[in-house]
Parts: C-alpha cells; structure tokens; sequence
C-alpha cells in the first residue's frame, strides 16, 4: 500500500512541474475550465444525442470529454445473462485534443482529433432490473472549436464528424 501512495505521490509531482512548465512556455495563457452541452449525429436509440461537456484548457493545450451518460433500469452488473435482451440505447463517450491558436485579439480557433467510444446498453428485468453495456465500438473524429474570450471568460461553440454542434462556457483561471 505503501508502492502506491508513493506513486500518487510522483503523478501529482510531475503533474504541477508540467503546468509550472507550460506556464513558462506560454506565459499568461492561462488555465481554463468550462462546460456545455455536445449534440451527436450518432444513432443512439431511445437514449439522449445530448450530451454533457467538459473541457480544459492549459496553456495552448485543449482536451475535451462529452457523454450522454445513458443507463438501463435498475442496477448496473458487469455481467450479462441468457435472459439479458438489447435496449434501444447506446451510450456514447467522446474524448477529445486540440492546440489553441489565437487568430485575433481574444479569438481561439482550437482544431482538434479524438475518439468517440459506444457501448449498447443491455437490459435483464429477470428477477430484479439490471442492465449491463457492451462495447459497441469506436470512431475516430476531426472536428474544431471557435471561443471569443471576454476578460476571464470564453464562450464557444464547435463541430466535428460526430459531434455535429457543442456549446459552452468556461473561464480562464
């Protein structure tokens, strides 16, 4: 237990050197943290194309995580059995890296790739409800965010091969 802690130890060193150096690198670019919303093109049944969204920026860096957070009836088990029949849902998960590359003042263009992983839902309401989720697969995306930042603020609004529209707003740390 000891191996362990002092791993957690090591990772968030090497976690505050690296902001420490991207602030050196890009001086007051700053830190940025938001959230909206991301609508999917994908077919996910019964469940929601809407989506949650998540995004950090560090320095020029962007990553981004949406998912529409879709469940079954009753309690999740990794395990499926012989009575377990498919949902109309798929849950989706869409994680995303980009580079943010002012165009003018207080405009970011950021371009970005990433995945977006699927995974069927499954339901069993023998006995008592269940649900269990089966990879689906995966998808590779392309696709770009525009933000206009106002002082500490951003708002913005994206599109890439999946994710048709996203919306947010953050604030620069």
């Amino acid at each position: 237990m000891k191996t362990f802690s002092s791993l957690k130890f090591i990772l968030l060193f090497i976690l505050i050197t690296s902001f420490s150096n991207l602030k050196a690198q890009f001086g007051d670019i700053g830190f940025g943290i938001g959230m909206g919303v991301s609508f999917t093109s994908l077919d996910v049944g019964d469940a929601s194309p809407a989506g949650l969204l998540f995004d950090l920026d560090f320095g020029a860096f962007h990553m981004d995580v949406a998912s529409n957070f879709a469940t079954g009836q009753g309690e999740y088990l990794e395990f499926s059995s012989s009575y377990t029949s498919k949902a109309n849902k798929q849950k989706w998960y869409a994680i995303n890296g980009g580079y943010n590359l002012p165009v003018k003042n207080w405009f970011i263009f950021t371009p970005k790739a990433g995945v977006v992983v699927l995974a069927d839902i499954w339901e069993d309401p023998i006995a008592w409800d269940t649900y269990y989720e089966e990879s689906a697969g995966t998808k590779f995306q392309v696709g770009a965010d525009i933000k206009k930042q106002i002082n500490q603020v951003y708002i913005k609004a994206g599109s890439s091969m999946t994710e048709v529209f996203s919306f947010g707003i953050g604030m620069i740390l």
